[in-house]
């Protein structure tokens, strides 16, 4: 069992505010993706969009058909209220 004035430990880790646990930096990495992402996302204009949407939709069919069904369903259930 950890001891709780363990420095390993991380609910010790976050109650004296240490940020050298390696999910900080995943956290800031995918942060960065995802804002590099929505820049280049705003840059596009709805015609480049979908054409990017179809292209990937041809190269990755099962996700696709996934990711529709779930949008899907989450506005019906929208809708439904």
């Amino acid at each position: 069992m950890a001891d709780a004035n363990d420095p390993g430990d991380a609910a010790s880790m976050a109650e004296n505010g240490h940020t050298e646990c390696p999910c900080h930096a995943i956290y800031d990495e995918v942060c960065q993706q995802a804002a590099r992402r929505m820049e280049r996302v705003r840059e596009l204009d709805t015609g480049k969009l979908i054409e990017g949407t179809l292209e990937w939709v041809q190269k990755h069919p099962g996700a696709g058909v996934a990711i529709a069904a779930l949008v899907g369903f989450y506005i019906g259930r929208i809708g439904r209220r």
